[in-house]
């Protein structure tokens, strides 16, 4: 039995340091080490990269390439700003050569790139000085083309050029001139002085034109705008519409000159003919014709009868415009009555009086108060009573003063 021991131990202890030797045999193997630091040295490059990559982009986002304003709009360079976060500032010079509003220079050359909220300055033309002298020329021998080149290389906006016609100085000559400001004179001129200058148009040609379908409001405005001495009748014409052209003293297509008179010939339209009305009385005067405007008078007279005609203020057989035809018609009231005027209040009386003479008759009064029974202010008597009286009469009046007046028997006849 010791023997199987002995020898079970001596086996296990052999094969124990045959596993020893095995292990000894064993080399560390180190590349998964070196992949993983490898592999984070690359990781960090990238995100350093990617670091340096951004604060680049954020830096040129922040920074805007500068254009070319020179010879451009003032207000592109404005609009530019604006939209890119750059202040622009403005300043202004005359200059001869560049005209109102265009940039001169920039304090920023273009090209260059430029932080935003930074500031651009543009110089910027004023345009021409217009304090600045300019020299006249001889206005009195210019013709118009010469002026037109002189107000164009001057820059001279404030000098007008009119024409008008002239039968004495040439076409595109000049008729005259005048400064606006009385102190201003050819040796002072400046560009910011008005100057007007009148060229000739030549002697005036017009051709006479048809005006057989114009209103008279045509023709005169025809006439104002050519300055022609034109004269305008008018007459009845059933054929012709009321305002239109009857005839014309010059025909059409022949030449006018500025002292060629024309005389135009102006439809009234047919018109209205006044009738006679000495047959017919008032209450028939309108059947004669129902478009004329009659008045109606009624006024005494001495020789013509009652009811018979007197007047009529137009003439039978004219003719007259249809919105223009008033006709009065004067009838007779025969030879003045005056009526009795007892027991008229005297605040009548005037009255009274006004009414005749209303209808043609010159009656005065006089008055006179008398003691009378009547009651006070009453008409007791009057020197004309019931009868034909002649055109012009004075009339005496007598007025109670009511003195003799008894109120109590007045008072007891009544009941």
């Amino acid at each position: 039995m010791s023997s199987f021991l002995e020898k079970f131990n001596e086996e296990t202890k052999n094969l124990s340091n045959g596993i020893i030797s095995e292990e000894n045999e064993l080399e560390e193997d180190t590349s998964y080490l070196d992949k993983q630091k490898k592999k984070r040295k690359i990781t960090i490059m990238i995100s350093v990269v990617f670091v340096i990559i951004i604060i680049i982009t954020i830096i040129l986002s922040r920074l805007v390439k500068v254009p070319d304003f020179e010879n451009g709009l003032s207000t592109i360079a404005f609009r530019w700003g604006n939209h890119n976060g750059i202040d622009i500032k403005e300043e202004q010079i005359y200059d001869s050569n560049i005209a109102e509003g265009i940039v001169i220079s920039q304090s920023v050359k273009s090209g260059n790139r430029i932080f935003k909220n930074n500031q651009i300055t543009i110089i910027v033309s004023k345009g021409k000085d217009p304090h600045e002298r300019i020299e006249v020329p001889d206005l009195k021998n210019i013709t118009a083309s010469e002026i037109k080149a002189w107000q164009e290389e001057n820059g001279l906006t404030n000098v007008i050029v009119k024409e008008d016609y002239s039968t004495e100085i040439e076409k595109g000559n000049v008729i005259g001139y005048e400064f606006e400001n009385i102190v201003t004179n050819e040796t002072n001129f400046t560009r910011n002085d008005k100057l007007v200058i009148i060229v000739s148009k030549g002697q005036k040609s017009l051709l006479m034109e048809d005006f057989s379908s114009k209103t008279k409001t045509d023709i005169h405005k025809w006439c104002l705008e050519n300055k022609v001495d034109c004269k305008m009748s008018e007459k009845f014409n059933k054929d012709v519409d009321t305002g239109l052209l009857i005839s014309q003293s010059i025909k059409k297509g022949e030449q006018l000159t500025e002292n060629t008179q024309v005389i135009f010939e102006i439809s009234l339209g047919e018109g209205i003919c006044i009738p006679n009305y000495s047959s017919v009385s008032s209450d028939d005067a309108h059947d004669l014709n129902d478009k004329v405007k009659l008045r109606i008078k009624n006024i005494y007279s001495m020789t013509v009868p009652y009811g018979k005609l007197i007047s009529q203020s137009i003439k039978a057989g004219t003719q007259k415009k249809e919105d223009d035809n008033e006709v009065i018609l004067t009838y007779s009231l025969g030879v003045p009555y005056f009526s009795s005027l007892d027991g008229t209040s005297e605040g009548e009386i005037a009255k009274v009086f006004y009414e005749y003479n209303q209808k043609g008759v010159n009656f005065n009064y006089i008055v006179k108060y008398v003691d009378s029974e009547e009651e006070k202010g009453k008409v007791v008597w009057s020197s004309k009573s019931n009868e034909f009286l002649s055109m012009e009469e004075i009339i005496e009046i007598h007025i109670s003063n009511g003195s003799n007046y008894d109120r109590t028997s007045n008072s007891d006849d009544s009941e």
